[in-house]
């Protein structure tokens, strides 16, 4: 009796550039494939090493402490995966175009570009937070609020995001928002700073966020 023999379906293949040999598939079915290519023709096919779709990631991470005691205390609350998904994608669009804007006007107005900066980095920490379906709730605090929540998580993968740069940019835009006599004007130098630090910002939340796949935040047990 013939017996039919179940094969797997063969994917459609890329080639990889470090080993032009080697060609590797859009991720499906939950393994990685190998393609042997021989005079531009597909000589063989087989299971290469096991790749599951990548997940978001659940595990706790550094600073959960933190998050929970800024959820108990209400200054953080959660929002739908859904949502956060959406405003994480927007926040992060958004702080790109402020952050253009700001280096167009560093030779014109530092203290325009300042702010934009700020308002850049801003949205980069927010962004981060939203992806994992949180945000801070409204009224005074809730820049500081972001602040502990991003550094105390992402500080050591984003040190634009560190604590003492996070305070520092916070406390030198506030002194711009609210001056007094003795708060001292935004200097090039001031303006250049800022923009260099949201640019590391906004691009260190931008990597973080496609390659670690951060997904809703869970308080640890």
């Amino acid at each position: 009796m013939n017996r039919r023999q179940s094969r797997a379906p063969k994917p459609h293949c890329i080639r990889s550039q470090a080993h032009p040999q080697i060609w590797h598939p859009v991720r499906e079915w939950g393994h990685g494939w190998f393609c042997y290519i021989a005079s531009n023709r597909v000589r063989s096919v087989g299971i290469l090493w096991s790749m599951p779709e990548r997940r978001r990631e659940q595990h706790v991470r550094k600073g959960s402490s933190a998050i929970d005691f800024l959820i108990g205390k209400g200054r953080l609350e959660s929002v739908s995966e859904e949502g956060g998904d959406k405003a994480a994608d927007r926040m992060i669009h958004d702080a790109s175009k402020r952050l253009r804007s700001a280096r167009s006007l560093l030779d014109s107005d530092s203290g325009s570009a300042f702010a934009l900066a700020y308002d850049a980095y801003r949205m980069a920490a927010d962004s981060l937070l939203a992806r994992q379906c949180l945000r801070a709730t409204g009224g005074d605090g809730s820049h500081r609020t972001v602040e502990e929540a991003v550094s105390s998580q992402f500080g050591d993968e984003i040190p634009a995001f560190s604590k003492p740069n996070f305070e520092q940019f916070r406390q030198m835009r506030n002194a711009t928002q609210y001056p007094d006599f003795e708060s001292p004007e935004v200097t090039d130098s001031d303006a250049q700073w800022a923009v260099g630090l949201a640019d590391d910002a906004v691009s260190g939340a931008k990597g973080l966020m496609s390659s670690v796949g951060l997904g809703p935040y869970h308080a640890a047990s």
